[in-house]
């Protein structure tokens, strides 16, 4: 009788596991056919692109270019906007009188705020960066004058918050400038201190030159920048959802089960509002973290594709 017992257990536990193992088999087989579903629309996006396959796509649907160290620096007022308008029209002069004005009004600000003798505030160098950003390369600062700059912010880091930081960051990366290591290793904490206070865009922002520059910072600074999403990710925009996803990729940064079921939700609900290189940056970065996508989400995704194609 002990003989038969034991035998029997024997059988039910091998019972067990090939029934454990059936599972995990099915498992990686339906993992493995959503990953080849999304490398397939993948590989149709760059056919309709035409990027070479493979391509990580770094596109202009991740420059939010709406967020500035202070709403106030360019939300106006209708009455403003009017009053900017009636005064625009009433211009004579060529548009080459225009451009020489400005260059020379360019000159003159560069001059008279070098960072190291002007005593620019922090918020101050972040909105005129900001601004800069927005003109063309003629009117951007001169390598001089960015490389005083980082040497001065660094020095007086704790004076910043984390919307300026971020902004001059950003609009530092977009006029082709690129911080030293030693001045992220100094902003990273002091951001991280004030991450709750980041306005949505401006962490989308944050996550994408960390993501251009190859800096990842420590789990917990991420922890904190991935909740700060998450609890906005109703808010986002599909440009906004397309840079998370791209740069969440480029780092190759997995934030969790938790996260992507409120994330992937919220994006659902903006699918059909997604541009076709906003698009690519999803599937892309979806891609690239091999995530286990709700089969609706995956068939939303196909369909917007077909609806992009003939445009």
């Amino acid at each position: 009788a002990v003989l038969i017992r034991h035998s029997s257990q024997q059988q039910q536990q091998q019972e067990d596991a090939m029934q454990q193992t059936c599972h995990q088999l099915q498992h990686q087989h339906h993992q493995h056919h959503q990953q080849q579903q999304l490398s397939r629309l993948s590989r149709n996006c760059t056919a309709n692109s035409g990027r070479p396959s493979g391509a990580s796509y770094s596109t202009e649907s991740c420059t939010l270019d709406h967020v500035s160290p202070h709403a106030a620096v360019h939300s106006s007022s209708s009455a403003e906007r009017q009053q900017l308008q009636q005064s625009s029209c009433t211009w004579n002069d060529s548009s080459s009188s225009r451009s020489s004005l400005l260059q020379s009004w360019t000159n003159l600000t560069w001059h008279y705020t070098q960072p190291t003798t002007s005593g620019l505030g922090p918020v101050d160098a972040a909105q005129l960066l900001w601004a800069a950003s927005q003109f063309g390369r003629e009117h951007w600062p001169d390598q001089l004058w960015m490389q005083q700059f980082w040497e001065t912010s660094r020095q007086q880091i704790g004076h910043y918050n984390a919307q300026s930081l971020t902004v001059a960051m950003w609009a530092a990366y977009k006029m082709r400038h690129q911080p030293p290591r030693a001045w992220l290793v100094a902003a990273t904490p002091v951001i991280q201190l004030q991450l709750a206070d980041l306005q949505p865009a401006a962490a989308c922002q944050l996550l994408y030159v960390l993501a251009k520059l190859q800096h990842r910072p420590n789990p917990e600074f991420m922890q904190q920048l991935l909740s700060r999403l998450q609890l906005d990710s109703h808010q986002l925009q599909p440009r906004a959802f397309a840079c998370v996803l791209w740069s969440l990729g480029r780092l190759g940064y997995q934030p969790g089960f938790t996260w992507w079921a409120v994330v992937l939700t919220h994006l659902s609900e903006r699918v059909s509002e997604l541009g076709f290189r906003e698009l690519q940056n999803v599937v892309w970065g979806l891609l690239e973290l091999r995530v286990k996508l709700p089969a609706g989400l995956l068939v939303q995704l196909q369909q917007r594709l077909l609806e992009l194609q003939p445009q």
